[in-house]
């Protein structure tokens, strides 16, 4: 009876215990950091609204892209940056120029679908986006720092672009380092996915290529193979689910597992 009695408060001093400790932890408050505001003007936009982030880290830099100032036909007025080069304590924010008519003398009404990418090889950082104007383009904005952008180079303006995606093979042992990856799919083509190559840091991109297979899809991200010798695409959310094999360092050669 005495040694059961013991067990049991021995047992609910340790409860006890850990409910004022998990106590005393509850209520503690983890600060946010603001990284960045849209401050256009423009009356086709919903404003105070930034949206669709993407990220991307190596080493200590983190560079996020996101659709600043909604539009609600799609995108945004322009895609803004915040970029931390010391581990996320300190950011610096801005927007891409050469997009749109809002910022840097753009020629588009709008941009969207932001990802971000590092090149190791070529030590640039890239974010691809999808400009919209009368048609839809993908374009290539480059840094070498995060904070300072090029002007975008194009990709393809022609087929109906959406959902682009970009990746860079980063491994030193790969036989296609330094190749970079920019994918979407044609809306004219009834969702086609494509695919160009640039081995030059993003500053020229291979004609628009499919896959062997002529696979379909839309929302397709392009990640690392295992070998470091292929970059396999993705679709976690529509037809495609895995495969599509890209194993000699261009588009094209694969075939998509589909269900």
């Amino acid at each position: 009876m005495r040694s059961h009695f013991a067990r049991r408060y021995a047992l609910f001093a340790v409860t006890l215990a850990f409910c004022l400790a998990f106590a005393s932890i509850a209520p503690a408050q983890v600060s946010l950091t603001q990284l960045s505001e849209d401050t256009f003007t423009n009356a086709s936009s919903q404003h105070a609204t930034e949206v669709e982030p993407s990220a991307f880290t190596w080493g200590s830099t983190t560079v996020t892209a996101f659709q600043v100032a909604r539009i609600f036909g799609g995108g945004g007025a322009d895609i803004g940056f915040a970029t931390s080069t010391n581990g996320g304590q300190t950011w610096t924010h801005g927007y891409l120029p050469g997009l749109t008519i809002y910022q840097g003398n753009g020629m588009y009404q709008a941009a969207s679908d932001a990802a971000v990418a590092y090149d190791a090889l070529h030590g640039v950082w890239l974010i691809s986006t999808l400009p919209i104007g009368n048609s839809t383009a993908v374009a290539v904005s480059r840094s070498t720092d995060g904070i300072h952008w090029s002007n975008p180079s194009f990709v393809t303006k022609t087929g109906g672009p959406d959902k682009n995606w970009i990746v860079c093979d980063n491994s030193p042992a790969s036989n296609f380092y330094g190749h970079c990856y920019s994918e979407w799919d044609s809306t004219n083509a009834g969702d086609l996915i494509q695919m160009s190559t640039s081995t030059d840091g993003g500053i020229t991109w291979s004609p628009a290529v499919a896959t062997l297979g002529q696979d379909f899809g839309n929302e397709v991200e392009v990640v690392g193979g295992l070998t470091g010798d292929e970059q396999l695409i993705a679709n976690p959310g529509e037809r495609i689910v895995e495969g599509a094999a890209v194993s000699t360092g261009a588009a094209g050669s694969g075939q998509a597992k589909t269900q």
